[in-house]
């Protein structure tokens, strides 16, 4: 019989070609599973409590985020607001300081979720605040009566909108603003020297394409129109050199735990970097993007 062949137009393979890139960058995410979230709960607690390094990180990004929403109006008295990936909920918090009507955190892990919760508590925060214990990617959001109930849906630091139908069903929820944060860049010369001398990592191509690039021109040519800023947080500190601490900086960056017979090289390398005193000195600037686009504006 007759073999018919698909004809698209350049704007459909470009609009396929960053999809499929988009899709492909999830794979070097990491895994978004309970059981891993859950067991970073706790370190996180301890993290922020002892105001740690992660911590004061985190802190900084997101101040910035929401400096940049609100000069954006994006985000403003008044309005409903879906955190998805809401964590232990210092974006919420922020959230409720800026006088947002209601709020609702999603999150795969019922331990972050407490720990949010116990967050909000302790504001005086007087609006509606929801939170559901979920994964986004097998969510029915028909059930739930929330299709386009939120003027802002935000995402920053997971990978929730590049599993399958994640985007899309995002912008579903969303009757205004979407946004999402991500890294860009992570400078910092002792870690990737480490990364390929001892663990033999080379950085995939791929690694190096930004998802807030592939997604600013998925949405382009969805007929959106994003804009996308960026900023830098730069720390630096120093750090006994022991396995404990060779442990967190590992799973840190790595964002998987190491076998033991890999720990024992990093900390064997990490103690050929330190002082005489066994003091482990480091500094890094981390580089975000941010895109926000009008789901209600499209051509």
């Amino acid at each position: 019989g007759e073999i018919k062949m698909e004809v698209f137009t350049e704007k459909e393979k470009n609009l396929r070609y960053f999809w499929d890139r988009w899709i492909r960058k999830s794979k070097f995410s990491s895994n978004q599973n309970r059981e891993l979230w859950n067991s970073r709960a706790q370190e996180w607690s301890i993290d922020e409590e002892k105001e740690g390094r992660r911590a004061k990180r985190r802190s900084a990004r997101i101040n910035k985020v929401i400096e940049g929403l609100k000069m954006r109006g994006a985000l403003c008295e008044g309005i409903n607001v879906l955190d998805i990936g809401c964590g232990s909920g210092e974006a919420i918090e922020l959230f409720a300081q800026n006088g947002v009507k209601s709020v609702m955190g999603m999150d795969i892990s019922e331990n972050m979720l407490k720990s949010c919760k116990n967050r909000i508590e302790k504001t005086d925060f007087s609006g509606n605040v929801d939170f559901l214990v979920c994964d986004f990617e097998n969510l029915d959001i028909s059930n739930l009566n929330i299709e386009k109930k939120f003027d802002l849906v935000f995402t920053s630091m997971n990978p929730v909108l590049r599993r399958p139908g994640g985007l899309l069903k995002a912008m579903a929820l969303c009757r205004k603003y979407c946004f999402n944060c991500g890294q860009e860049h992570n400078d910092d010369i002792l870690f990737t020297q480490m990364k390929r001398e001892v663990l033999g990592i080379e950085e995939d191509e791929i690694e190096h394409e930004s998802s807030n690039y592939l997604l600013f021109n998925i949405l382009c040519l969805m007929g959106y129109y994003p804009e996308i800023w960026f900023f830098d947080v730069k720390s630096k500190g120093k750090n006994a050199v022991d396995r404990k601490f060779v442990e967190l900086y590992t799973k840190d960056k790595l964002h998987e735990e190491l076998s033991s017979s890999d720990i024992d090289k990093v900390y064997e390398y990490l103690k050929t970097k330190s002082d005489k005193n066994n003091i482990l000195h480091w500094e890094e600037c981390r580089t975000y993007s941010c895109i926000l686009w009008d789901v209600s504006k499209k051509r």
